[in-house]
């Protein structure tokens, strides 16, 4: 939670008019030649609150208390998720306490709970009305919930020979289902009945140091930031950049088309951190408030976005609250923006001949109230941001819903159709007429929509009129020609605009969503999708805007169903470029699985029916192109410019690459030509290893990060049958990918690999066939929960981020740290 106020903070920037017009052919500015690269210095930090520049802010909370609880308790502690809903990522977040339920669980059957969201922003007395509990001494007393947790952590020591290996993974186990304590009594009792049941949870202790510190600002009573304005980390003004974004956002107040626009922004970046390059260092969330620009913000708070706001409202503005509380990478999407960015924002959205004479409207179906702003530039807008808006809705609400990893496969990637061959640019409504069967699904599915589902909201029609404009489209464009080819995947622009491929790891909690401006891009994906403007459209709104975590399990299951419709949409338009129908079939057999023929038969599938044209030097070889092909020839047509270096640990889009394990001593060189025996081979050792894993490779004291990822087979895509997604799994077709680097948002393990040894390690890994040959070969080479080494390397894999990705750095989760695939 935040607290905030505006300065008045006068600016001479005004926005350059530019005379281009946007239509697919002009050559609109990539957004992403637009910033420079991050590079911070030594000093900058994920620990510290406001600026990560900031060494000091002349406060106890901020620079003392605060940095305690950013390196020792965020990483399980944060957002809605957290161990009793506690978030310790700021103070006002630590004032509103703990809460007795897990609202992940909550949501069972046709019931729905309240929401207990930190951006709603409620007052502490607000927060108690929601069942939420103190866990700070405000009575100048030596004890709260929280210290006393803390202290009884300190018996998780190796000193402690109750502190096992096997104690530790069994306290990470347990948090599925221990209760909450609610107060000190309570939580004596509980640690009488279940001892070693500290703070940090199946975690070595903090210091007896920080502990002191911690005791001692109990006894002061607890106190936040100094409760002057000028202290509080938002007092700064506001740099001339995000005024200018302000008024770009809101204008007056009958400039509606602005309105509109303004409006679709917010829809699709509220879920994202705005990162000004004007001002390093510091995030910025952008809400709906009562309020103009120059005046104290008023947030509107609503169960969705799309909610119209109360009332009395009389007019939404679209308003930037610095961010005050620490960033874990758990729920970091970032929105990197600048004064340069507005601009081409311009140019985009109101250089086109369109007008409106009233102010948007509010409803659920957002091809309904946004039809009147040109196709062209949303769709612009969604492909050139293609990769935020995917790690918005992967690190929003519903990422903590294991299931939601389930409706696609763990690693694929995204390409999309030019929008001169788009149906959804060039036929917007599809010749429907309206907007119904583009986003017929109920924003708050009830017992009595039953029907809807099993009728899949009218999607039928939806697909025979895109079907209809797509070959009309096509046919208009070259009627000799027919079919979709290559050609008519959009290949990043004039300035190679990398979110042309953007690559998804997506494995239980842990997600990220990248392009070859942020790493080399692993391996083969285990399906593509080729997006069209509509089906991004639905997919986001499905996932990020309309889901709600505090839902019944009904509105959660047509959420999961819904998306794996418009997922297969995508999908279905990538495999329509194979044009053997029969390989067609079997890829997407691969796609989905066991239930591929009736699933098709169910939903009226077309990969079997659209036409596809193959170049003429393919054809002689076409029965040998699948969909791995497919990926391999746009890998190549793209470029390095788009797709990045050669990838040095994956035998893919190449297979020539050498592979060699030395034993023993090895160099980072041939440990990593060892790596390349390993990648991409199914079965195996792969099934045994933690999803997630961070590998340090020791050399003369130089070290080097990897991140060792098993992509996960399952039988099937469509249909939740069980929550134990384990009974679903092809544990024989599991791979693995390598990547340089940290990514993911969780850390399964933490590997250290001294290169004297490294040989061995990789010629063990190899040898695995049981779970219990890997416990052997990982005591060798972890870090386990017990050891206190673990906080030095989790400290060293944060400053690593911060080192080496500045802006796009967060805080790492070990939640779920060496804990069996089932408990997550």
């Amino acid at each position: 939670m935040t607290r905030f106020r505006v300065t008045t903070h006068v600016s001479h920037f005004a926005i350059v008019v530019v005379f281009l017009f946007f239509l697919p052919s002009c050559k609109i500015r990539s957004v992403e030649s637009l910033f420079s690269e991050d590079k911070p210095s030594p000093s900058y930090s994920v620990y510290r609150s406001g600026n990560r520049y900031k060494h000091s802010h002349n406060d106890h909370f901020l620079d003392v208390i605060q940095p305690i609880f950013s390196k020792r308790c965020v990483t399980c502690h944060f957002c809605t998720v957290g161990p009793c809903q506690i978030n310790l990522t700021d103070f006002e977040m630590i004032r509103r306490g703990g809460h007795p339920h897990n609202p992940y669980k909550l949501g069972v059957g046709t019931r729905r709970v309240e929401p207990t969201r930190p951006e709603d922003q409620l007052s502490v007395l607000q927060w108690r009305e929601l069942g939420f509990y103190d866990i700070l001494s405000t009575k100048n007393t030596d004890s709260s919930l929280l210290l006393e947790s803390v202290t009884e952590g300190l018996n998780n020591s190796p000193q402690n020979p109750h502190f096992s290996e096997e104690t530790a993974r069994q306290r990470a186990l347990d948090q599925k289902n221990t209760v909450c304590p609610t107060n000190t009594e309570s939580y004596e009792t509980f640690t009488r009945a279940k001892p070693i049941r500290g703070m940090p949870w199946g975690l070595p202790s903090l210091t007896q140091e920080d502990t002191t510190i911690l005791r001692k600002w109990t006894l002061m009573g607890s106190p936040g930031p100094k409760s002057s304005e000028d202290s509080r980390l938002d007092s700064e003004p506001l740099s001339d950049s995000i005024l200018a974004w302000e008024r770009f956002l809101n204008g007056d107040s009958r400039d509606f088309k602005r309105q509109y626009v303004a409006k679709y922004i917010f829809e699709h970046t509220f879920l994202a951190r705005y990162h000004f390059e004007e001002v390093p260092g510091e995030f910025y969330s952008l809400v709906r408030s009562s309020t103009p620009p120059g005046q104290k913000i008023q947030k509107i708070n609503t169960e969705v976005v799309t909610d119209a706001p109360p009332a009395e409202v009389e007019r939404v503005y679209y308003r930037f609250v610095k961010e005050q509380g620490v960033v874990e990478l758990a729920t970091h999407a970032l929105f990197r923006v600048n004064t340069a960015k507005l601009e081409v924002l311009g140019e985009v959205f109101f250089k086109t001949d369109w007008n409106v004479d009233s102010p948007p409207l509010y409803s659920h179906n957002p091809f309904e109230w946004f039809h009147k702003i040109p196709v062209e530039a949303r769709a612009w807008f969604m492909r050139e941001h293609t990769r935020m808006l995917y790690q918005s809705y992967a690190r929003g609400p519903i990422c903590f819903t294991r299931t939601a990893t389930y409706g696609g496969a763990d690693n694929f990637v995204t390409f999309w159709l030019k929008p001169e061959v788009d149906p959804t640019v060039q036929v917007p409504d599809l010749g429907l007429g309206n907007y119904e069967y583009f986003y017929r699904k109920s924003h708050s599915l009830e017992l009595k929509e039953i029907e809807n589902v099993v009728t899949n909201w009218g999607v039928h029609r939806y697909k025979a009129a895109f079907e209809k404009t797509l070959r009309d489209v096509l046919g208009a464009r070259d009627q000799n020609k027919g079919g979709l080819s290559l050609d008519d995947i959009w290949m990043g622009g004039p300035n190679k605009n990398p979110n042309a491929w953007t690559h998804s790891l997506r494995h239980d909690t842990s997600t990220q969503f990248f392009t070859s401006k942020r790493s080399t891009l692993p391996g083969r994906p285990q399906s593509a999708w080729v997006l069209t403007y509509a089906n991004f459209e639905r997919i986001f709104y499905n996932a990020a805007v309309h889901f709600k975590y505090f839902g019944s399990l009904l509105h959660q299951m047509q959420t999961f169903h819904w998306q794996s419709t418009v997922r297969t949409e995508s999908e279905d338009l990538f495999i329509s470029l194979l044009r053997d129908p029969k390989m067609r079939m079997k890829v997407r057999g691969n796609y989905t699985s066991k239930f591929t023929s009736p699933f098709l038969k169910l939903n009226r599938y077309y990969p079997q029916g659209r036409t596809a044209h193959i170049p003429i030097e393919w054809r002689k070889r076409e029965h040998l192109f699948d969909d791995g092909e497919l990926m391999k020839e746009l890998h190549k047509r793209m470029g390095p410019e788009i797709t990045g270096e050669k990838d040095r640990l994956n035998n893919w889009p190449e297979d020539d690459l050498p592979q060699k394990i030395v034993p023993g001593k090895n160099s980072q060189e041939q440990f990593e030509s060892g790596l390349r025996t390993l990648t991409g081979r199914p079965g195996g050792f792969v099934r045994h290893l933690p999803q997630v894993s961070h590998l340090i490779f020791v050399e003369e004291g130089k070290r080097k990060l990897y991140t060792l990822i098993v992509d996960r087979a399952h039988k099937e895509h469509k249909f939740v049958v069980t929550g134990n997604l384990s009974l679903s799994r092809l544990p024989h077709l599991d791979t693995l990918k390598v990547v340089p680097g940290l990514m993911g948002a969780f850390s399964y393990l933490i590997l250290i690999v001294d290169h004297k040894r490294a040989g061995d390690f990789l010629q063990g890994v190899a040898k695995v066939s049981k779970p219990k040959h890997w416990q052997e070969l990982a005591k060798q080479f972890k870090v386990s929960r017990n050891a206190p080494q673990i906080w030095d390397e989790f400290d060293w894999l944060n400053r690593w981020q911060a080192e080496n990705l500045g802006a796009e750095a967060g805080i790492l989760s070990l939640r779920h740290y060496d804990s069996p695939e089932s408990f997550h």
